[in-house]
Formats: C-alpha cells, structure tokens, sequence
C-alpha cells in the first residue's frame, strides 16, 4: 500500500498507539456512514478502487470542467454516471474496516450510483460492530444498554421533580417558586446531557484533544489544499466537506454536499 495509506491509518500526532484511530474517530464524530466515507477515501488513494474520480479528470482534461471550478461550484453533470469499481482484489497492511468495505466493493454490481448502497449497506453492517464494542470497552460510549438504563433514570428523576414542583407550588411563594422550577430545569438539563447522550465526557474529551492536535486545513487565499498526508483523520474529525479542498474530482464522484448546495439551501 502507499506512504499515503499507511499514513492515514494511525492515530492522531502525540497520541499512543492504543488510542482510538481515525475509524474510532470516524464513529465517534459522524457515527458508521463517515467511518465507510473514510475507508472510501482511503482505498481509492491507494489505488485499490475507482470511485468515478477518473472519469472527472478526464472531463478536465477535455476541458468540460475545472478543479477550481468544481471547488466554488457545484458542476451539473446529471449525464455523467459516477461508478464504485475494485481496481485489485487485495493490499497489504489494510484496516480491518478497509479490508471489509474492499470486500463489498468487489461484491457490489457495478451500476451507477451503487456508492449509495454501499455507503447504507456497509453502515448496517456486521462489520460495523466490533468498532462499537472498542469504542464501549475505551469508555468512549455508551452502550445501548447503559442508554437504556440513563434514560429511565432520568425518567424517575424528572418525575420525581415534577412531584417536587407540584408540592413547592403550594408551599413557596411565587418568586421562591420560580427560583426552584428555574434550578430544576438547570439540574434535569445537566442530567440530560451528562448520562443521555451516546458519547461519554471521555468520549467528548478524545475528540476535542484529537480535534486540537490535528486543526483544520485553512488557507487564507483559498487557494487549493495539497492533499496531506493524515487526510483520513482530517476527513474522520471533520466530515466531507473538507474533501472538497483536497480532492474535488472525488468528492464530485462520491455525490458529496457541495458549500453552494449549503449556501442556496441557507439562502431559501
């Protein structure tokens, strides 16, 4: 496999090599369909499959389109039928994500657009689980057990408030009763998102120091970004867009959200 691809697959500067990697941080950012965004991104960069990108260099070479084109704006390009194709059947030194997602690839038909499918299908897939469960033992999440199990005890806390509320009504006056409904909701509120939500404060931590080693590409000029060499984990932290900047012929071919799509939609 390339520099490039051994590259992308370790964890972020200054962490140890245990620590959560870019599919870990792919989970725990944008949840299992950026974890497969990224496996595609780093398979085609290693040359093992085509995601349509060649046939967008080819419309440059014939002058159709522009990278810098494509960058600012969104190309029509509704004729144009952007195909997911294995180029080898195996590389070496693959992660076990990129492994499995090669694997679907070679088993998907070849029909246009079946990066949808593959993008859905592998999300859902069995493939998808032993990464949760890493992410569960790290302590990065919670299981849909102990979910289940906050939720209801926030369900008896809120109840048990809301008896609270109903006794000081009669009991206090009207401002010493606003003071405790006002610290009620400040408390629920804290439970809520202390013990509900799927990433725990370490989880929270992992991604806000992975997120400060590793900041996002910014060019004053906005002149195109070189590919670096740890855009994996660039593209785990912070999600498609940044694809854009760095490769636009296959953020094109992947059907990526475009800033201009984002700017009209804001616009409406």
């Amino acid at each position: 496999m390339s520099g490039h691809g051994r590259a992308t697959r370790g964890a972020p500067p200054g962490v140890k090599p245990d620590a959560p990697d870019q599919y870990d941080l792919a989970l725990l950012c944008g949840g299992p369909r950026r974890a497969c965004f990224v496996a595609l991104v780093a398979l085609s960069h290693a040359g093992l499959i085509d995601c349509g990108e060649s046939l967008v260099h080819e419309l440059v070479r014939s002058r159709s389109l522009t990278l810098e084109g494509i960058r600012n704006v969104k190309p029509d390009v509704k004729d144009v039928m952007f195909v997911v194709r294995p180029l080898k059947a195996s590389g070496g030194g693959l992660h076990p994500v990129e492994k499995a997602l090669l694997s679907m690839v070679i088993e998907t038909p070849a029909v246009a657009g079946n990066v949808v499918a593959l993008r859905g299908a592998f999300a859902d897939s069995a493939e998808i689980q032993p990464l949760r469960d890493r992410l569960v033992q790290l302590r990065l999440v919670r299981s849909e057990i102990q979910r289940a199990v906050a939720s209801r005890r926030l369900g008896v806390i809120v109840a048990a408030f809301l008896t609270l509320e109903l006794v000081a009504a009669s009991l206090l006056t009207v401002t010493q009763w606003w003071l405790f409904s006002a610290a009620s909701v400040c408390v629920l509120g804290l439970g809520a998102v202390a013990f509900v939500p799927k990433l725990t404060l370490r989880g929270w931590w992992v991604v806000k120091r992975a997120k400060l080693l590793q900041p996002r590409p910014w060019t004053p000029t906005g002149e195109p970004l070189r590919p670096p060499s740890d855009l994996c984990l660039l593209l785990a932290l912070y999600g498609e867009l940044t694809l854009w900047d760095v490769d636009p012929a296959l953020a094109l071919a992947l059907g990526l959200v475009h800033l201009s799509d984002l700017a009209n939609s804001c616009a409406c």
